[in-house]
């Protein structure tokens, strides 16, 4: 079995984010309380919109072979 990719990785593969982004989504999850996914802590952040989630959790279980 493969190891699943990371959502990040995959975002900065696809040009959505930039690695600098990824690097700021994770600080700002480590400062905040309450548990949350990244996906969800880039758009609160307006780096992402949900369609970047979707391709990419979609790329994440390899429903796009290759990707």
């Amino acid at each position: 079995m493969h190891e699943r990719r990371k959502i990040g990785e995959i975002l900065v593969q696809l040009k959505a984010m930039s690695r600098s982004d990824v690097d700021r989504v994770l600080e700002a999850m480590q400062k905040r309380s309450r548990r949350q996914k990244f996906g969800q802590t880039a758009c609160d952040m307006g780096l992402l919109d949900e369609e970047h989630i979707f391709v990419a959790l979609a790329v994440q279980m390899n429903l796009f072979p290759g990707v």
